[in-house]
């Protein structure tokens, strides 16, 4: 059950944010955070990683859909196993970042992007909470999976 709460957090949280993003009046934006190492923006990416796609909005619902429901074809039997616990947390990461990308996909036609951080290899991107969910959710799995095969 936590794993599913922990999914529904991850969905909601990031359409929350993105929606205060998209309200938030334009002159808003960019806002420091911290010190130059966090800031918030606004940018509408009608693609997927770093707008791959973008001229091609069918294939930013399809590709994105198909993968939402294989992880969720993995993800929903494997909540009903005992153990496994690493690749559960990596999967409702996943599940909730995707989903909720997706569905900005679907619903406005484009995601919101809102974080930017001016480091080194990430000064080229900016990204949501369900884009750090994901990454994560796929560090977290790959890991789990490794570490089975010891």
């Amino acid at each position: 059950m936590i794993f599913l709460i922990l999914t529904l957090f991850v969905f909601s949280m990031d359409l929350y944010l993105k929606n205060q993003i998209e309200q938030a009046d334009q002159s808003d934006f960019p806002k420091t955070l911290s010190e130059n190492r966090l800031i918030l923006t606004r940018m509408h990416n009608k693609g997927m990683f770093m707008n791959l796609l973008d001229k091609h909005p069918l294939l930013t619902k399809i590709l994105p859909g198909g993968a939402c429901l294989l992880v969720l074809c993995f993800y929903i039997p494997l909540l009903f196993e005992k153990g496994r616990l690493l690749l559960k947390l990596g999967l409702s990461l996943l599940a909730g970042g995707a989903l909720s990308n997706l569905s900005d996909h679907l619903i406005r036609g484009y995601v919101v992007d809102y974080i930017y951080i001016p480091w080194k290899f990430l000064k080229k991107i900016v990204f949501n909470l369900a884009d750090a969910a994901v990454f994560l959710g796929v560090l977290l799995c790959t890991l789990s999976e490794l570490l089975r095969k010891q």
